[in-house]
């Protein structure tokens, strides 16, 4: 997955422009990786419902507060929106990071593949511009 983020050597974006499907093994190996930051930089990692970390505050922004539980109906205006109800506060937090990353290295480019879908769904923010504007 780290070859992806240097500019000359984008396989894996390479192989989702080649087959137009998105490779679940980002998804599964940036969980792995992440990880690791959760626990080594909690000030802004921090993946606990009682945590303050930059990550969760801006996880709470996207879905519009701070909750605990899924909830059943997302605030207008949220851009993430999970709903199963069966991930905790700390597994929100997992996903909001994964979708954050995906979105910021290219991997949900509509142009490309048909992971990301603008405007409903758990996450509408499918390029790297549209993160900076959004996602601040």
């Amino acid at each position: 997955m780290a070859a992806s983020l240097y500019d000359d050597d984008d396989w894996a974006i390479g192989g989702i422009k080649y087959t137009g499907t998105f490779d679940g093994n980002l998804e599964e190996i940036w969980h792995v990786v992440s990880r690791g930051w959760y626990a080594a930089y909690p000030e802004y990692f921090g993946n606990s419902f009682d945590t303050e970390s930059i990550l969760a505050q801006a996880m709470d922004i996207a879905r519009g507060g701070k909750f605990y539980d899924t909830p059943s109906e997302y605030p207008a205006g949220a851009w993430y929106k999970y709903s199963d109800e069966s991930c905790t506060y700390s597994c929100q937090i997992s996903e909001y990071f994964y979708w954050a990353v995906m979105a910021n290295i290219g991997a949900l480019d509509t142009s490309i593949t048909n992971k990301c879908y603008p405007n409903k769904g758990e996450w509408s923010i499918c390029t790297k511009s549209e993160l900076e504007a959004k996602d601040i």
